[in-house]
């Protein structure tokens, strides 16, 4: 039914059409087939047979091409002087036979996936990697702008996850777009080998010369350094540590078929040592008191994961350090009896739920949910004796909420905000300049709340704001 459709009306679906490599097919064999004997076929390797994929390219519904149908051609010499599809006016070309119709082709996609996966790829890489022009069979799509969209959309597939940290992540994430346009070249956009976000306390660096979709190896590794904190009520620089280390983005299996449907890992390790900057209070770009919590050195590990089974996306985080109170950079007291908080540990987990106000999703929610907390031990040293207390450790919700603007897929606005230990921590983003395609500068406030609903602790600062500018290269 869907493939008459496709036939008969040239005006239903923005559909390609490409030739599928000779060498790649060999590999593919014993394919499922789910209609006309139910027998599976292979690819014939033969002089004169050729091969096309029918695939649905992308759109503001549609992040990721879609494989529809797969046709063999017996005379090479429509494969290679005449063109296998007509033009929106004219039906495909009678003498191609349907080697997998759209309904085996769907079947591959549920029950079958592998197979389904490989022919995602070829047809990828044929077009990303080796430049291969597909023909466009649709000369006009469905443009009526009175046609109703729906008032809320979230995905199934790990679209949604991707969508964000494509626009707010800090991290190179991989990103396997197919650009396709009607006037049958694809737009010419300028690349980097290197990918780099840095602002006026973060800096995060990658390099590669491609994602390898052809090895399907996930081997993104970055680096990182930061002087921020994710699990406390602080402002950058205030936690008066530095840390740096590894980003990795991972695959159980380590072979990644499609980064829409697969369980991937983000995880980060880093290690985090003390830094005296309780004097950057007075840096022109924070607009704080000197901080009153001193962070212990220790380890970072971070750990996101895309959707598995229907799940919700799932985040880690915990920070661990050492137990040593002796040298505080920041205490209260005089000379001979002083007393200082310290925190060596700090967790939070949580569920991340997306939403879509439409298909066009220009206006992009997250919503998480979950628990953490954080120990506070107070320090006294009195007369050169030192003794330790716990002074705070609680488990609290931890809730964050994230919108982010993106008008005709131009990353424009972001708010980031969330709540815990009755306090508001979060930052605002804002386009500011984009040149050369690969080059962005944004403005960025990150802000802290007064506590609300109960007094403020002696090792808590009021609310503040710092500012930033902060740099994109190759995003």
């Amino acid at each position: 039914m869907i493939s008459e459709k496709i036939e008969a009306d040239q005006k239903y679906l923005n559909v390609y059409a490409i030739k599928l490599p000779t060498d790649r097919l060999k590999t593919i064999k014993n394919i499922p087939k789910f209609t006309k004997g139910n027998q599976p076929i292979n690819f014939k390797n033969e002089e004169g047979i050729s091969y096309f994929a029918l695939f649905l390219g992308e759109s503001v519904e549609t992040d990721s091409i879609i494989v529809l149908s797969i046709y063999e051609e017996k005379d090479p010499s429509l494969s290679e002087n005449d063109e296998m599809f007509a033009t929106a006016n004219s039906a495909i070309i009678y003498d191609t036979t349907q080697f997998l119709s759209f309904k085996d082709v769907q079947e591959l996609y549920f029950s079958e996936k592998d197979f389904y996966n490989q022919f995602y790829s070829i047809i990828f890489e044929e077009i990303v990697m080796n430049d291969v022009e597909p023909d466009w069979l649709v000369q006009e799509g469905i443009q009526d702008e009175s046609l109703k969209r729906s008032k809320g959309i979230s995905g199934k597939n790990n679209q949604d996850y991707l969508n964000d940290v494509w626009v707010n992540s800090e991290h190179f994430y991989p990103k396997p777009i197919v650009q396709l346009k009607s006037s049958g070249r694809k737009s010419k956009t300028e690349t980097s080998e290197y990918y780099i976000d840095a602002n006026f306390s973060r800096i995060s660096f990658y390099q590669s010369e491609y994602f390898a979709l052809d090895s399907k190896k996930m081997n993104i590794i970055g680096l990182e350094l930061t002087a921020e904190d994710k699990a406390l009520n602080l402002l950058p620089w205030q936690s008066m540590t530095m840390a740096f280390g590894l980003r990795t983005f991972l695959s159980i299996s380590n072979v990644v078929q499609n980064v829409y449907d697969d369980f991937l890992i983000n995880a980060k390790i880093l290690g985090r040592f003390r830094l005296n900057t309780s004097g950057f209070y007075k840096a022109p770009f924070i607009f704080n008191e000197q901080p009153k919590l001193n962070v212990t050195s220790g380890i970072i590990l971070e750990l996101n994961t895309t959707r598995a089974l229907g799940m919700p996306f799932l985040n880690f985080y915990y920070s661990g350090g050492i137990q040593d109170y002796s040298n505080p950079y920041v205490y209260f007291g005089s000379a001979d009896s002083t007393w200082s908080y310290f925190t060596t540990n700090q967790w939070f987990a949580n569920m991340s739920f997306y939403w879509n106000t439409n298909e066009l999703l220009y206006s992009r929610f997250k919503l998480y949910i979950g628990l953490g907390a954080y120990d506070v031990v107070k320090a006294i040293d009195y007369y050169n004796s030192l003794t330790t207390k716990g002074a705070y450790y609680q488990i609290q919700p931890y809730l964050g909420f994230n919108f982010t603007f993106v008008p005709n897929k131009i990353e424009l606005f972001s708010l980031q905000a969330r709540y815990f230990d009755n306090v508001i921590k979060g930052n605002i983003w804002l386009k500011i300049l984009e040149f050369s395609e690969i080059h962005t500068i944004r403005f960025q406030v990150n802000f802290i709340s007064s506590p609300f609903f109960r007094n403020q602790f002696e090792w808590e600062n009021d609310g503040g704001t710092s500012v930033q500018l902060n740099y994109r290269l190759g995003f």
